[in-house]
């Protein structure tokens, strides 16, 4: 007589980046006055495709370009948020994707897509910013890889890299500053 009925409450996945971005928004808030590490991934542009309604329709690429759009707003008001707290010019922001698009989606000029090891499936953009460590508008065409944020974020944030284990990401910091400009990779 005491069992809890547990009804199902599915989540829906149109409002999922709306919520992360709350809770992005709500721990920036919460560790505002310390140094913090937030990974944010966002769930979409990945199939299922979805987006909240106030996105949907909105770009010319269809749901996928919608769901980029709503990625950007998220971006947008993380940036809105570390700029109110004063926080935003000792902030580290680096934003990428893990692969190319899905078929929905568009490589540009590049051949292939997600998934593929032609050029489009696996080159994605990558931009950083960080106020007087980075210089604004510096385009760098050397091969970096995903696994390089661990190896920058931790540095960047003073620690040390694990010496009882190969790490095989590089710090980009010096790439990214201009005080290299060759990829920190041998290839």
């Amino acid at each position: 007589q005491n069992e809890k009925i547990i009804e199902p409450h599915p989540v829906n996945q149109d409002y999922l980046t709306k919520k992360y971005t709350e809770k992005a928004l709500w721990f920036i808030k919460e560790n505002k006055n310390k140094p913090f590490f937030l990974y944010l991934a966002h769930t979409f542009p990945h199939i299922p495709l979805h987006c909240s309604e106030e996105f949907r329709g909105k770009s010319k690429a269809g749901i996928y370009g919608d769901c980029v759009e709503e990625i950007d707003w998220s971006t947008g008001k993380i940036i809105e948020a570390l700029d109110s707290y004063g926080i935003l010019n000792n902030t580290l922001i680096m934003f990428t994707s893990d692969n190319g698009p899905w078929w929905t989606g568009n490589p540009g000029y590049l051949r292939g897509r997600k998934g593929e090891s032609f050029e489009g499936g696996m080159r994605v953009p990558f931009i950083a910013f960080w106020p007087n460590q980075i210089p604004t508008g510096r385009v760098i065409d050397e091969p970096a890889m995903n696994i390089d944020l661990f190896t920058t974020s931790v540095l960047v944030a003073g620690a040390q890299i694990p010496q009882d284990r190969v790490i095989d990401g590089r710090n980009l910091i010096p790439l990214l500053s201009g005080k290299e400009n060759k990829s920190p990779h041998r290839f």
